[in-house]
């Protein structure tokens, strides 16, 4: 008789042992999932932490204007410069020395991706020239491009935006990198937008009521 207890609870404490075993096992492959789903959560904020920053400014306008003066425009087709990135970048014309962005972008568009400056140079093309232009970003990554120009001015057109330029090159806000310089806007004529300056009566004319 006490044999057969011995067996009876023998068997029940196995059955109870499998059970807490089997248990635990489901519990475990349970929380699997839940701790694969942990980590690549985390892998993903790490991977968009030490996302690689692109630099690239391109030229992408390179002709001449209708004074058959050279024109650039540069634009910004990378990641966001900094001030100093931007001021430590250069274009250089041709054979001039080169001039840092901040002085052909004083307002720093170029520092937004996706922006633009315009450059034009002061002194017009009088021939045919075969224009190299280089872009020397502030990480010595370097472009350049090559571009026929062939001019239509007339001589006296010539003649006339050069003493022009001259002018305003004497009369500038600061001094002049070589031969080159962006052109500053000129101020609007007044009436330009339909606005006419209201004219004093004359003196005796009486007011209309």
């Amino acid at each position: 008789m006490k044999s057969r207890q011995r067996t009876l609870e023998t068997a029940v404490i196995g059955v109870m042992f499998f059970l807490i075993c089997a248990a635990t096992s489901h519990a475990g492959q349970a929380n699997a999932p839940a701790g694969a789903a942990s980590r690549r959560v985390i892998n993903l904020h790490h991977a968009v932490a030490v996302e690689k920053k692109t630099f690239d400014i391109e030229v992408v306008r390179f002709d001449l204007t209708g004074n058959c003066q050279l024109r650039l425009e540069l634009q910004n087709k990378g990641s966001v410069l900094t001030k100093e990135q931007h001021r430590n970048s250069t274009l250089q014309v041709g054979q001039d020395t080169p001039v840092s962005l901040s002085i052909i972008d004083p307002g720093r568009r170029l520092c937004a991706k996706n922006g633009t400056a315009t450059y034009i140079e002061a002194r017009p093309i009088a021939k045919e020239t075969d224009m190299k232009v280089s872009l020397t970003l502030f990480n010595g990554d370097k472009k350049t491009w090559t571009k026929m120009l062939r001019p239509t001015c007339g001589k006296a057109r010539l003649n006339s935006v050069g003493k022009r330029n001259t002018g305003l090159q004497k009369g500038g806000s600061g001094p002049v990198p070589g031969s080159s310089r962006m052109i500053n806007p000129q101020p609007e004529p007044p009436g330009k937008h339909g606005m006419i300056n209201p004219q004093p009566e004359p003196p005796g004319k009486e007011m209309q009521h």
